[in-house]
């Protein structure tokens, strides 16, 4: 536990940095009151991505996501594979386990004899657009 105050959460690495803070409730959108705030907080090395988390079952997670550089989005594939790996660590949470983030649900399976995380779900299109880079 690593505590940024007022929150506490765990500072993981998959390679790119995760903050996971646990919950009771994500009613409030914390991501949205203190994503910001953690995303460049001076505890940190470097940006981080913040999640926070509530336990459904051992089995089921609820999750909200703040991104380095993107602000709240939709899911998050590393976010979730850190959080479920924190919540394993914590006793919180079993081998399996479905994430629900506010663009569907990602499947996270830990394998304990290689330490590896798979991760599975479906994929749809959020938008399309096109960019002028020059005019």
């Amino acid at each position: 536990d690593m505590e940024v105050s007022p929150l506490c959460g765990d500072l993981l690495d998959i390679g790119n940095p995760h903050f996971v803070v646990w919950m009771e409730d994500l009613e409030a959108n914390p991501q949205l009151q203190y994503g910001a705030y953690l995303e460049h907080h001076s505890a940190f090395k470097a940006p981080v991505n913040a999640h926070f988390a509530r336990v459904i079952s051992d089995r089921e997670i609820e999750m909200k996501i703040w991104e380095h550089a993107c602000g709240a989005t939709l899911a998050c594939g590393t976010g979730a594979a850190c959080t479920v790996y924190s919540g394993i660590r914590k006793g919180l949470l079993e081998d399996e386990v479905l994430v629900r983030v506010p663009g569907g649900e990602i499947g996270i399976s830990y394998q304990r004899a290689t330490d590896d995380l798979l991760l599975s779900g479906s994929v749809s299109e959020a938008f399309t657009g096109v960019y002028e880079w020059k005019a």
